[in-house]
């Protein structure tokens, strides 16, 4: 063969030798630039982490066959482009098969700080000691949980606002108070009744205030409830910092609040993060077990986490109130109001008490422009009315001042200076054996029975003070 024809056929191999090594190397710098991007997708904001690492790695290693014979390179880059075409196409069918197990459900909102997304699903499911039931509900279009609304004036309309006790992310919807709310109230009246549940886990009463001024004259409602849960719900007005208390105790908005970057952060990566990697974060989890979900019991570990809740929620007052910080850095976890419940002359509790009553004195107002009766129930914590459970006790000695109804009673004696109907649950949830109505282990939501029992109280005392009239609907269909 002539000289020539041997390098003519010898260039097509060169130029394929040269592709082969461009792509690989490619490859292999943008495997390297992820794992050292601080890209929040990929950092989850936790410095290096074991994600990141194997991107690295697996870049190094990519890259070392640049340097390799053509045949292992050309191998190795086959081998490579299938594995991602492999891990692509079954990322895409694990979105549309597991996207709503694995993706959060809210997104953030200028107005109540975050909301529910319209049109979302919802996959979750309990832990073993509650049963590990797997539940699956949606978010309509108007971003409520359940189905889409019936229009206005086909039904007895009841909106229900409140925590996560209302939306229930821990219940089948069938089992939610808003559902056995509907079919307790349905029976009585014989007339179709629609429940609406406009709760949101995590909200305070600030929160569903600004829900209601919005909502109200849209939904046009028979019947508002107010479901505050005693638990928490103090604590919210000072975490939330949607409103503070002039030196004459009445309430204005706080037009300086802001929302620590990180919740945004933390919302965008729940929608972007690949969800092979999500599932493959919990295999590890399972395998080599997570601390954070190690969870102490006993008297002491009880105590402990009241006396932790004491001090966080002293803490949070100190920082908005005293010393005028405007960030809000906690949305989703609320703490026990032992301020309220065990100092309840305290500094701390005494500001809350008369955020409170500000708040449910606007909750009035804003119902009565709407000409819509307004009602409110009182959810008292287990720690208050079940003799043991175990997200917290209270050690009596140390704090003489604590009384198991204090959270419930000042929320009652609030709704009653406004004359205001209410139905404290504390009393019949004590003599019920509480213990029974919610879920355990570190879990404070109340459980179906809870629900249905509450439920039934509600609509009972609906009824027997006929807070739903028939021309009263026939005001809101006009």
């Amino acid at each position: 063969m002539r000289t020539d024809q041997r390098e003519s056929c010898a260039l097509p191999k060169r130029r394929l030798e040269l592709a082969v090594r461009i792509v690989t190397a490619a490859i292999s710098l943008a495997l390297i630039v992820l794992g050292l991007s601080d890209e929040h997708v990929l950092s989850s904001g936790q410095g290096f982490s074991w994600f990141q690492a194997t991107l690295l790695t697996a870049g190094i290693l990519v890259g070392a066959f640049c340097f390799a014979p053509l045949s292992w390179n050309s191998r190795a880059l086959t081998l490579l482009i299938s594995v991602c075409l492999t891990l692509t196409a079954a990322e895409f069918v694990l979105r549309r098969a597991l996207g709503p197990q694995f993706y959060a459900i809210y997104q953030l909102d200028d107005r109540v700080l975050y909301r529910l997304i319209p049109g979302v699903q919802r996959v979750t499911t309990l832990p073993p000691i509650n049963g590990s039931l797997r539940i699956h509900y949606e978010i309509n279009s108007l971003g409520f949980r359940g189905k889409e609304l019936s229009s206005l004036g086909e039904t007895l309309r009841v909106v229900v606002y409140g925590d996560s006790f209302i939306q229930g992310d821990f219940s089948r919807t069938e089992d939610t108070f808003t559902e056995r709310l509907n079919a307790h109230l349905a029976n009585r009246t014989g007339r179709r009744v629609e429940v609406v549940n406009a709760g949101v886990a995590g909200y305070g009463p600030d929160q569903e205030l600004r829900r209601m001024e919005s909502e109200l004259p849209v939904l046009k409602p028979n019947l508002a409830i107010v479901a505050i849960y005693a638990g928490n719900d103090f604590g919210d007005l000072v975490r939330d910092k949607l409103y503070r208390l002039s030196s004459e105790k009445t309430l204005s908005e706080n037009p300086s609040v802001v929302l620590d970057e990180s919740f945004a952060r933390d919302m965008a990566q729940a929608r972007k993060e690949p969800i092979l990697r999500k599932m493959l974060r919990n295999a590890r989890k399972r395998l080599v077990g997570d601390p954070s979900q190690i969870f102490p019991t006993g008297k002491e570990a009880r105590r402990e986490r009241v006396e932790a809740d004491l001090n966080q929620a002293v803490t949070e007052y100190r920082q908005y109130v005293i010393e005028g910080d405007n960030v809000v850095h906690e949305l989703y976890r609320d703490p026990y109001n032992a301020d309220v419940s065990l100092t309840p002359v305290s500094e701390s509790a005494r500001y809350k008490v008369a955020m409170m009553g500000q708040i449910i004195t606007r909750m009035r107002l804003t119902a009565a422009a709407q000409n819509v009766p307004l009602l409110f129930v009182l959810i008292p914590s287990p720690i208050d009315v079940a003799e043991v459970h175990e997200t917290g006790e209270v050690d009596t000695m140390r704090y003489p001042a604590y009384r198991r109804s204090t959270l419930t009673d000042i929320l009652e004696q609030i709704c009653r200076r406004n004359q205001l109907p209410v139905v404290n649950l504390f009393e019949p949830f004590w003599e019920y054996r509480a213990r029974d109505l919610y879920l355990k282990g570190g879990d404070d939501h109340w459980n179906p029975s809870g629900q249905d029992f509450a439920a039934e109280l509600v609509s009972n005392f609906i009824i027997a003070q006929d807070m739903l009239l028939i021309e009263n609907q026939g005001h809101h269909e006009g």
